[in-house]
């Protein structure tokens, strides 16, 4: 299970949230800004503008958590309008979109504003 990290860009005298994704999480999924636009002669243009981070969602799914870090969470969500998530693909600034806490697994997805590092896969002991 890929271990995933909350913190706040600021100071937060309660510390970070570590959690532990499991199966169904989706962290760091590439896309670049495509559109694709049929034309009359059954082919298709296709306006490419590249990719950007920005347009990364990272989806993570937790089934164990400690009532301590889900209220670390849980406020982090209401009290910081950034956070940082750092996961196996990298560091990234952003915010937390979605946070479902009913049932198991819990899930949340966060929409990146920008990515802060990189991790190099080629260096990852497997």
């Amino acid at each position: 299970m890929p271990k995933v990290i909350i913190s706040t860009p600021d100071f937060n005298p309660n510390g970070t949230v570590e959690l532990f994704a499991v199966t169904g999480s989706k962290c760091g999924n590439l896309r670049r800004r495509v559109t694709r636009t049929p034309t009359l002669d059954g082919k298709a243009l296709l306006s490419d503008m590249g990719f950007a981070a920005a347009d990364v969602e990272i989806e993570i799914r937790v089934d164990v958590i400690s009532p301590l870090d889900l209220q670390k969470l849980k406020d982090g969500i209401r009290f910081f309008p950034l956070l940082h998530l750092s996961c196996q693909d990298g560091v990234y600034l952003g915010v937390i979109n979605e946070f479902v806490f009913e049932e198991l697994p819990f899930f949340f997805t966060f929409l990146v504003k920008e990515q802060l590092t990189q991790h190099d896969k080629e260096s990852r002991v497997i």
